[in-house]
């Protein structure tokens, strides 16, 4: 694919996403790749994600925010694109009672990726894995209930700061 060079104007545009959805079309115009499409809200989002789904039917894009990965999505629709779907952070809709009525716009169960992550047995792995198992007894709470207990006060707040300006 042709890159844009460093220019301020240019680089946004690479970010945008009529250029993200048309880098797609030309993914499947190449007779190599005729599989179908995850688009991820973000970096760390595509990074997980490439590694859930099967690589040889699935080809995983970041869309650099969740905006544009909704966008890129519609986009695509829009041209009857198929095998096509955007996956990103419920964030604050869930608050918010936000209803998503597209199927192919799928949303994380809790707020984001990382707090998926927070609520299943990776918790204990990481914790067996890098953790001292003395440490981890000698806390003597829940971790996991402790550590969303602490992230539900930052939680509201950035929430409210989002919301109140």
């Amino acid at each position: 694919m042709i890159e844009p060079t460093s220019s301020p104007d240019l680089q946004n545009y690479k970010f945008s996403p009529h250029y993200i959805a048309t880098q797609i079309r030309l993914l499947r115009t190449d007779k190599q790749y005729s599989g179908s499409f995850l688009i991820a809200e973000g970096d760390t989002d595509a990074r997980v994600w490439k590694n859930l789904v099967d690589s040889t039917n699935c080809r995983v894009e970041n869309a650099h925010n969740k905006d544009n990965a909704v966008k890129v999505l519609n986009i695509l629709e829009k041209d009857n694109f198929a095998g096509v779907l955007a996956i990103v952070d419920a964030d604050f809709w869930i608050l918010e009672g936000t209803v998503n009525s597209n199927p192919n716009l799928l949303l994380t169960d809790t707020h984001d990726l990382e707090t998926m992550l927070l609520k299943s047995p990776s918790l204990e792995k990481v914790l067996s894995e890098h953790g001292s198992e003395q440490k981890v007894k000698d806390f003597g709470k829940d971790i996991r209930q402790t550590l969303l207990e602490s992230a539900k006060v930052i939680g509201y707040l950035r929430w409210a700061s989002l919301k109140f300006n």
